[in-house]
């Protein structure tokens, strides 16, 4: 029989969630994920600023215009510009 095994999925997975974007790029109301995951966004000084989860959409209107990082829960990093 064939059994399920959850590190085979997962495995199968990994190749997807490794590409992680976001955009538009640059924003100014909100950024839209191809993935729906947890999300931390850190200034250009690398602090936390904004955590939401299990999103696939996140609004930056309320961020200042700059440069600012998004990293996903597999730990991946993108740079978006808020205008």
């Amino acid at each position: 029989g064939f059994k399920v095994n959850s590190s085979n999925i997962i495995n199968q997975l990994k190749g997807e969630s490794d590409v992680f974007s976001v955009y538009p790029n640059p924003t100014s109301r909100e950024l839209q994920l191809n993935q729906t995951t947890d999300v931390a966004i850190y200034n250009a000084q690398g602090q936390r600023i904004k955590v939401a989860r299990a999103v696939n959409i996140i609004s930056v209107e309320d961020l200042t215009p700059g440069v600012y990082f998004i990293r996903n829960a597999e730990g991946l990093t993108q740079k978006f510009i808020v205008e």
